[in-house]
């Protein structure tokens, strides 16, 4: 009984510590030569790994930027919006063409990207 019990015991520390590395990794970003990627090569194999097991990974950010669907095609022309000044020399960005005030809107000047 004496040599189960501290199997178990051994068995649930390792399976803490596997825990609180694997928390470590995920969550702390150290400016240390090979940790960087070292820590990239580790979240994508655990994403893999949890994906074969039919759980959904944790999203990060550049995950929800992938999984984003692409701005259509006639938008991105307008996207870089417009600069006008007002009668007080103050500089204002819009949008679009329509959100400068009329009397403005011949000195308004597209910004592209």
């Amino acid at each position: 009984m004496k040599k189960i019990f501290g199997l178990v015991v051994w068995g649930l520390l390792f399976v803490l510590l596997l825990a609180a590395v694997d928390q470590a990794l995920l969550r702390t970003d150290l400016d240390v030569p090979g940790y960087r990627e070292a820590r990239r090569f580790y979240v994508d194999f655990r994403n893999r790994l949890l994906r074969l097991s039919g759980a959904e990974p944790s999203l990060s950010i550049e995950g929800i930027i992938d999984r984003a669907p692409a701005a259509p095609k006639g938008k991105q022309a307008d996207a870089g919006g417009y600069l006008y000044a007002d009668e007080t020399g103050a500089l204002h960005l819009v949008d679009t063409l329509d959100e400068v005030p009329p009397r403005y809107r011949g000195e308004a000047k597209p910004l592209s990207r």
